[in-house]
């Protein structure tokens, strides 16, 4: 492999481009680096990831592409657009006192100003063009494209500068190489092949008096025709006027702002100035498409900056326009974008942490779950990515994958589904880390089973980041989401979360008393899986306390018995099962309450109906205190028409159990919907309610 000393020299003889990529690259193939959907920064930056090539090679390439896209080796080239070359120029400039002499002469020339032919002034730019050549301008000699782009720029600077308030670029009429060549703002039309729209290259620091410490004069670069990228030329060179000269205006500020905040506000200007155009939308997918990674962080596509307009667009939409600006005038001589936003929205009775939480909340209100609250274009955008989807409950101390956890100002999205059901409530339980040392937020929305979304509210966490909610009107309901949200300067955030849907333990609790001196507490469980432990309780009186009377755990299981020995001739008891589930609430076992007076016959008793709701069969218990008795069990619908009779004739003392078939008298099946199973008995009629969900 030859030197990068041997390669320059070879290149300063005249090497042809295509040479010189099958001597200096020939381990990178061609068919390895497809052209459809990738930029040639993003080849470059592959085969450097890859250590097929150094940083310093990196580098040069780079400069190829922008400077002088003829000498980038075939290989690397592509007509997939990128949107922005200033992101380049910027780490050109900040490579070039870490590299090798010779690299960084080369480099310089490259990207010394261009020259071209002919120049034409406007009020504030001078524009620059080729007319012959491989630089010559669109339509010459018809000077329309020519017109049109100078009319494009006086648009952008009574837009960006007039309007919205930015700082103009200073003037290069004093920079040490003359500038050029007037005290116009420069813009030069050049044959910007490889997919490039444009840049914005800073020159100098700006010495005039008063100016901010990190401003900068400069340049801007543009295409000579924008033919070949799918939008009109005039459209898409008004956009890149607009992003260019945005990128002016942020050296005017501070030329040292990280490049994502640059592209952030470029994009957004887009939006901002030609709103009907919606260029922006082609780069939402790449943000919204990961939202785990920082807010700040780029992608391994390298769009995720433009995508990262959505941000200004949410803060623009909540403040009004002038903020964006506002943070630029903060932003000069800072070194932190993230803390002078907090200090900025300060002033607007926020934070960065409150606005985060609000942001990440409104980027679930995107496509087709838009509610019109949120993002005026919000309907018309790609959805933000789902890390994890659930339909089966219960969950118990899941999360996403580990690598959608969440980094500093990301967060995740988890769809909880409804598969269906009669509970009218989902429990939630979120558990974070300690929010001293890792800020995060939990919160939820929900979409109803009509497609209309709304938000449920943020989850209240304890010191030790835990929390619970309940969604209520869980069988209206499609679908809840859980929006976890890291809002600390800490990456790869862990954490876990836990869903059950809610309802009554469904079972059976019912008291037999034996004699005079102790009582036999029975029980059923219709799915004891959902039980973590029981403990029986028991009052003296109405208004008492209380108290649990088990010694040792109860066995969790279908059916359970305890005897209680601790009572005495006469006494009047209350009784309750509780039952504690894997989140740790806790429920009664139905009917709830139940007394027992020693010395008398509990009379007739009717445990409530499981399973409840039921989807086929029903199965129904009660007890009678004495021989001899009658009981009649008859089902009657909500209109009180009878639909079966389940039984009708003289029983034992004891417990008897019926089950339904869910048919009616003449044998059809029964329609979903509420039902009234009637118990007669001992001079006594007790009703059970019943849903039947088919």
């Amino acid at each position: 492999m030859r030197t990068l000393r041997s390669l320059l020299l070879a290149l300063a003889m005249g090497l042809l481009a295509a040479v010189i990529g099958l001597l200096f690259y020939p381990g990178i193939a061609a068919a390895d680096r497809p052209g459809e959907g990738r930029t040639a920064r993003m080849n470059i930056e592959e085969a450097y990831e890859t250590g097929q090539i150094s940083y310093e090679e990196m580098i040069l390439l780079k400069s190829y592409m922008l400077y002088r896209p003829d000498m980038l080796p075939e290989t690397y080239r592509t007509e997939f657009p990128e949107p922005c070359g200033t992101p380049i120029a910027l780490e050109v400039d900040e490579a070039l006192r870490s590299l090798d002499p010779a690299v960084v002469e080369r480099i310089d020339e490259m990207r010394a100003r261009p020259v071209c032919t002919d120049s034409y002034d406007t009020e504030h730019f001078r524009i620059h063009y080729d007319t012959t050549g491989t630089h010559m301008i669109s339509g010459w000699p018809d000077t329309s494209f020519r017109d049109a782009v100078a009319a494009a720029l006086e648009f952008a600077w009574d837009e960006e500068v007039d309007t919205l308030g930015f700082r103009p670029p200073p003037s290069d009429a004093t920079d040490p190489d003359g500038g050029g060549g007037s005290a116009h703002y420069d813009v030069y039309l050049q044959n910007l092949s490889g997919g490039l729209l444009g840049y914005c290259q800073g020159t100098y620091y700006n010495a005039a008096p008063g100016s901010p410490p990190n401003d900068a004069t400069g340049y801007i670069v543009m295409d000579k025709d924008y033919l070949g990228f799918g939008w009109s030329p005039t459209t898409i060179m008004r956009q890149t006027a607009i992003h260019e000269f945005c990128h002016a205006c942020q050296f005017a500020h501070d030329v040292h702002v990280e490049p994502w905040y640059m592209e952030c506000t470029s994009v957004w200007a887009q939006e901002q100035i030609e709103d009907s155009v919606n260029m922006y939308r082609s780069y939402l997918h790449y943000f919204l498409g990961s939202p785990y990674l920082s807010i700040n962080e780029q992608d391994g596509t390298g769009m995720k900056w433009y995508g990262s307009c959505v941000w200004n667009i949410f803060l623009s939409e909540r403040y009004g326009s002038g903020i964006v600006p506002a943070m630029w005038y903060a932003l000069e001589g800072s070194v932190d974008e993230l803390t002078v936003m907090n200090t900025e929205l300060g002033d607007h009775a926020s934070s960065l942490a409150e606005e985060y939480e609000e942001f990440a909340t409104w980027n679930w209100f995107t496509g087709a779950r838009d509610d019109g609250l949120h993002y005026e274009e919000g309907s018309a955008w790609t959805q933000v990515a789902v890390q994890k989807t659930v339909s089966s409950y219960p969950v118990i101390d899941d999360a996403p994958a580990p690598a959608y956890r969440p980094n500093n100002w990301g967060c995740n999205y988890v769809h909880l589904n409804n598969p269906g059901g009669a509970e009218d409530q989902l429990e939630v339980s979120y558990d974070g880390p300690q929010t001293s040392t890792i800020a995060n937020v939990a919160g939820l929305c929900s979409q109803a089973a009509g497609g209309s979304t709304s938000e449920i509210g943020e989850i209240p966490l304890n010191a030790w980041g835990n929390g619970n909610a309940t969604v209520d009107d869980w069988d209206t309901l499609a679908r809840a989401c859980l929006i976890v949200m890291n809002t600390s300067s800490v990456d790869d955030m862990v954490y876990t979360f836990s869903v059950d849907k809610a309802s009554p333990v469904a079972g059976i609790f019912y008291g037999v008393e034996n004699g005079t001196d102790e009582v036999t507490l029975r029980w059923s469980l219709a799915d004891p899986s959902e039980v973590v432990s029981l403990a029986l309780e028991r009052a003296t009186s109405t208004d008492g306390d209380f108290v649990a009377i088990n010694d040792t755990p109860l066995e969790i299981s279908a059916f359970g018995l305890y005897l209680d020995t601790d009572v005495r001739p006469g006494d009047r008891l209350w009784y309750r099962l509780v039952a504690t589930d894997h989140f740790g609430e806790t429920d009664l076992v139905e009917p709830g309450t139940i007394a027992v007076t020693l010395g008398e016959s509990p009379g007739v008793s009717f445990a409530p109906v499981f399973p409840n709701p039921a989807s086929a069969t029903a199965t129904l218990e009660f007890t009678i205190p004495y021989d001899g008795a009658r009981a009649a069990l008859t089902v009657y619908d909500a209109s009180g028409r009878t639909v079966a009779r389940l039984t009708d004739r003289t029983v034992g003392a004891g417990r008897h159990s019926v089950v339904w078939n869910g048919r009616t008298l003449s044998g059809d099946v029964a329609a979903s919907g509420h039902y009234f199973c009637v118990l007669t008995a001992d001079g006594t009629r007790q009703t059970r309610k019943l849903l039947l969900v088919r």
